[in-house]
């Protein structure tokens, strides 16, 4: 039986990532990466939660969540990791109702960072996959983000707690466990990739010298002592230096304003009215240096958003989506609903968007300013036909 059941997750997985090395060279860098396998049977998972689970007011099914044994991970590129795969009750809306109450009991399989080994408790970045099936070899249907997902997983408060990933955990329908099925098995394959390692040698190439730090702080420099500066950029009440050639080299927006007779061409003035000053600095910092570092502020990242869209940033666009959804919440998944849909962002990051509000759909309802949001924006919630 068992191995029955190996066989089928191995089919659902395809081949093995156990203890296989790749890399791959980049310019100036290489990034390596190592995977594992880990298999969890649990036993009498249909008396555990079955489809008579009873739902509590909000509609979600009452058991106690449970997890694996720990498992580790990328020791061979020194990002020594523990991790688990925990069980929690959830349920979705039955298909079809628009009724927050009517919902179907459900458990989530979540991938979790239990603790970091190594001295330095730095993020890791993750690629993964969970599957499942019965004991007798049969799959059970896992639902939502299927195949590999990507994650970087934080240390938080210091390094007490580590990180779980909510948003990407796929869920399976407890109504979808026949009465036959009394073990589940979960088959998780983990890849956990390194830093990168700078080389002076990238593959296909002679030896190369390489001032990429000392050109971009030459660059810096200009935008810091504002020397040779030739266009003003008028941001509200505030004056912003700047070169043109930067500014062209950057964005395809700058460069169709100053290299046609437009009116910014003429005054040597770029007025700007829908941006804050403040987005204006950082994106302006960023066309100089190429790196934005600034802690995490929700509305911030939100007028960079906007700020990148504007201008075709296309690597801060994507910088900018990734980030704010990595902060999705209840308070605000349903404006991140609305950027996703004025600002067009991938459509992976759309559905796990629409994903998570499926999942909390019962708690968002209860709240205002989504009911609000999704009576002024219909369409950003996928009722546009």
């Amino acid at each position: 039986m068992q191995m029955q059941a190996d066989e089928a997750l191995q089919a659902l997985a395809g081949p093995s990532l156990s203890m296989v090395n790749s890399s791959e060279t980049f310019a100036i860098s290489e990034v390596k990466s190592v995977g594992t396998v880990f298999n969890w049977n649990i036993q009498n998972f249909r008396d555990i939660c079955n489809a008579q689970t009873p739902l509590d007011i909000n509609g979600q099914p009452i058991f106690v969540p449970f997890r694996s044994s720990s498992f580790t991970a990328g020791a061979e590129i020194n990002k020594n990791s523990e991790w688990y795969v925990r069980v929690q009750p959830t349920s979705i809306p039955s298909y079809g109702s628009t009724n927050p109450i009517l919902r179907q009991p459900c458990v989530l399989l979540v991938l979790c960072l239990d603790k970091i080994l190594g001295r330095e408790k730095t993020p890791i970045n993750a690629r993964y996959a969970i599957y499942a099936a019965s004991q007798t070899g049969s799959p059970i249907g896992v639902t939502g983000f299927v195949g590999m997902q990507s994650k970087i997983f934080h240390p938080l408060n210091g390094g007490t707690n580590y990180d779980l990933d909510t948003v990407n955990a796929p869920y399976i329908y407890i109504g979808n466990f026949g009465s036959s099925t009394t073990t589940l098995c979960i088959q998780v394959k983990l890849e956990i990739i390194s830093d990168p390692i700078p080389t002076m040698e990238p593959v296909g190439s002679d030896r190369t010298l390489t001032a990429e730090t000392e050109l971009l702080s030459q660059i810096y420099d200009l935008w810091s002592s504002k020397a040779g500066a030739d266009i003003l950029i008028q941001c509200g009440t505030e004056l912003f230096q700047a070169h043109k050639t930067i500014l062209s080299a950057r964005s395809p927006v700058f460069a169709r304003m100053l290299e046609h007779d437009m009116v910014e061409k003429e005054t040597q003035k770029i007025k700007i009215d829908d941006i804050d000053p403040i987005v204006m600095e950082e994106t302006l910092k960023y066309l100089y240096c190429g790196v934005l570092n600034i802690p995490f502020d929700y509305d911030l990242m939100a007028g960079l958003l906007h700020a990148a869209d504007k201008y075709e940033l296309e690597k801060l666009k994507t910088f900018c989506m990734e980030e704010l959804f990595r902060h999705i919440s209840l308070e605000n998944a349903g404006h991140l609903a609305v950027l996703s849909y004025l600002h067009n962002w991938d459509p992976t990051l759309k559905d796990k968007i629409n994903q998570y509000i499926q999942r909390n759909c019962s708690l968002l309802w209860k709240r205002a300013n989504f009911r609000k949001l999704l009576v002024e924006h219909p369409a950003a919630f996928g009722d546009d036909d």
